[in-house]
Order: C-alpha cells, then structure tokens, then sequence
C-alpha cells in the first residue's frame, strides 16, 4: 500500500475513491434517510475507522472520511437511543478515538515526527484534521454512559481527554481551535470523561479562559467596549471563581501556561490589584502568579521578549498604588525584587521611570520611608 498523490493524475483511482466518499459525506447532509441507509452499507463505521487509522491513507481522504463518518453514522436520522447505546460499544469507534489520542500527544510533543500521515502531512492538513475529528468526538460523546463502558473505554475516554488539553494548553492555538476544543471538553465534562487529577485542575482554568475567548466573536459593540468596561463585564467568571478554585501550591503552574496563552488574562489579574471588591488573600495570590509568571519567562528567553509579553509599566503602577495604601507591602516587593535583579537595563529603566510619576512616586517613597523608621 504505497502512498499515492491523488494529483498526479486526473483519474486516479485514489482521486475518484476521495470523491466517491464527499459525495456521500455531502449526500447525507440534513438527515437523508436513503442516502444514510446507503452509505453506511458502503462506508460502515469499520471502514471509516480503517481508513482514518491507516497512516498510507492521504490527508484529503481523511478529511472527507471524518465528514462522512459524522454525517452518516453520528447525525443520522434513525439514530435511536438503542442504535446510539450500540454505537458507543462499537470497537472500531474506540480504536478511532485511542488512536486520536495518541496523535494529539505526538502534536504537541516537540520531539516527535509523527503524525496522522506518513510521509508526514502538512501542518495545515494536520490542523484541518484535528478540527474535522473534534465534531466527531463531540458527537461521540454524548452517547458515553460511564456506568455502561468498562475499564479499557473509560481508560481510552480519560486519556484522550488528557490528550485534549494538552493540547489546548500547550503550544500556539488559534481562538478557533481553542473554542472548538473547548466544546468537546465541556460534552465530556458533563458525561463524566474528567482525565486524571491534573486534566481535573487545568480544565477548570482553561474553561474560564474560554468564557474570555468568546466575547471575540461577539461583533462590534464588544470590541468597542472600553478596557475597563471589559473587565467587569466580559470577564466576572474569571474573576468570581477564581478564589474558589486556586490554590497556589497545586494549580500555579498550570494558570502560568493560561497566562502565557492568553496575554489579556494577565490585564484581568493586574485590574483586580487596585480594586476595592477583591480580598487582600486573593490580591496575594494575584501578585505571586504574575512573578511567577516573569520569572518563568526570563527563563525561557530574554528579558527584552518577556517584556512584550506582559505590561510591566501597567504592573509596576498597580503595585506601587497598593503598596502605598499600605497593602501586601511585602509580597509587591518581592516582586520588585525578582524585577530589578532580573531584568537588566530594560526593567530597571520601566521601574525609574514609574518612581518619577509624582502621583505614584512619591505616596511609594513616603510609604517606603515611614517603614524603615518604624523597623529603626
């Protein structure tokens, strides 16, 4: 079985065969009875899984077979709470669904070279496959009952929903992807497919990281909506759960990845320093994530790149008006510390030139001084 380019002529056989399956796929489109019936004699839920498995088989007819699994045996028209029970005891599906797992884990690891293809696809094509399988596993896993899979589904389950947030939570994702992502998760969430602790912690993080992505398709009114508007308005799930859910020790690592991920996060955290309706125990945790946060970037690159990626002039501000109320005094210094002893020329530069605000400046300095003579 040699891979073949359906391209290289104009009637191939691989061609035609890549056809054949779209024009079922579109056939069954909006609950065609017959053309369902039809189909899934043709392309039986087996086949779909065979061909989708198949690292010879090209990415086109990948693509189009993951249409048609979804359209023929997922949507179909007679598909009854028995037929739907039936389905989810099908092998072939969880072949197809462990075999999606262990290609989400080859994705994002950096080390690997495999993919769904060989000789390996394009990363495009590997796109356009991940987003033609996640209405397949959604789908899917609405017919899921934990009580009536055993011990290898539910395992094959877990796993590829580990698989799923990792790779939502691990590299460069379009807000598309992430929101598709997102959908399956939430499917998953509800039928009782968790993954294992760690899926468990991140998953809540990431979901309200989703809630923050939505409002960038909410047309023109959302986008205009003034930044701070924006904060108490599109974001009071981020900010209402947040203290409810962390805990510094386990899950601070994982909010550092979301923040890396979605730099408007960091806007979010940096708004509730200064605000009257957040607890000094949450404003604590607030400061420790976002040294966290710089720390972990002036470790993986310059200080230079760490800047683009947060506004330290907008963080120093928040902390020197919260130091001189007299507030988590101690844990803005340390992050002064970590600042100037990391930062080099550029952070050093952004910190004088926050010291010569007056407004901001001088209530530090005062502040700063009326401690030292008290310690004296």
């Amino acid at each position: 079985r040699a891979v073949l380019n359906p391209y290289e002529k104009s009637d191939s056989l691989v061609l035609f065969h890549l056809y054949t399956i779209k024009v079922m796929a579109l056939a069954c489109e909006g609950n065609n009875y017959t053309a369902e019936a039809m189909t899934s004699v043709m392309f039986p839920v087996t086949r779909c899984s065979e061909l989708l498995t198949a690292a010879w088989c090209i990415p086109e007819t990948k693509i189009a077979t993951l249409d048609l699994l979804l359209e023929c045996h997922l949507l179909r028209e007679d598909l009854t709470v028995d037929k739907s029970r039936e389905l989810a005891q099908q092998p072939s599906m969880w072949k197809l669904l462990e075999y999606f797992a262990r290609i989400l884990f080859t994705i994002v690891d950096p080390q690997e070279t495999s993919s769904f293809c060989v000789p390996r696809e394009t990363p495009e094509m590997s796109r356009e496959i991940v987003a033609r399988f996640l209405p397949v596993v959604k789908q899917f896993c609405h017919f899921f009952r934990p009580k009536a899979a055993d011990a290898s589904q539910t395992a094959t389950a877990n796993k590829l929903c580990d698989a799923l947030v990792k790779f939502w939570g691990e590299g460069a994702r379009s807000a598309r992807e992430q929101a598709a992502v997102a959908k399956v998760l939430y499917v998953m969430d509800e039928n009782g497919i968790t993954g294992n602790e760690g899926t468990r912690r991140l998953t809540k993080t990431l979901f309200q990281a989703d809630r923050m992505n939505l409002t960038d398709a909410e047309g023109e009114e959302t986008r205009s909506l003034d930044p701070n508007v924006k904060v108490s308005t599109l974001y009071p799930s981020f900010v209402q759960n947040f203290q409810d859910r962390i805990h510094v020790g386990t899950e601070l690592s994982e909010l550092i990845a979301i923040c890396r991920s979605q730099p408007r996060s960091v806007g979010v955290i940096t708004s509730q320093l200064t605000s009257p309706d957040v607890s000094a125990e949450l404003k604590i945790k607030f400061i420790s994530i976002l040294q966290m946060l710089w720390e972990t970037l002036t470790d993986e690159m310059s200080v230079e790149k760490s800047m683009e990626k947060i506004p330290l002039d907008v963080i120093i501000s928040a902390m020197m008006r919260l130091v001189s109320s007299g507030c988590q005094v101690r844990e803005c210094l340390c992050f002064f510390n970590s600042l100037l002893t990391r930062g080099e020329a550029l952070a050093r530069d952004k910190f004088r030139q926050a010291l010569l605000i007056s407004q901001q400046g001088e209530p530090f300095l005062r502040e700063m001084l009326l401690r030292l003579e008290i310690a004296e």
